[in-house]
């Protein structure tokens, strides 16, 4: 299981469950999902804005619905609890 393109998980509902605003946390994330055989998507998109205005990009991580709590509290446990996504409800 590794990082797939979007349309290979099309027919399942995704959820965020990460923003990496790094290149090196996007690394780690790709890896601890890989290493824990976690199907997931990324992409790059805009999460905010800097002080002065800038639109400030990030890796955008999803997974199925059935995966986001065990992927965001095996996120977490690995010291990476800042860049995870929290739903209120994954339904």
């Amino acid at each position: 299981m590794a990082r797939i393109e979007p349309e290979a998980l099309a027919d399942r509902d995704l959820v965020e469950v990460f923003i990496a605003r790094t290149l090196d946390e996007a690394r780690r994330v790709e890896e601890l999902l890989t290493d824990r055989g976690v199907d997931y998507v990324v992409q790059v998109e805009l999460f905010g804005r800097s002080l002065f205005g800038s639109p400030r990009y990030g890796a955008m991580f999803y997974v199925t619905v059935g995966q986001a709590q065990y992927c965001r509290s095996a996120l977490a446990a690995a010291g990476l609890e800042r860049g995870v996504v929290e739903e209120e409800s994954d339904t």
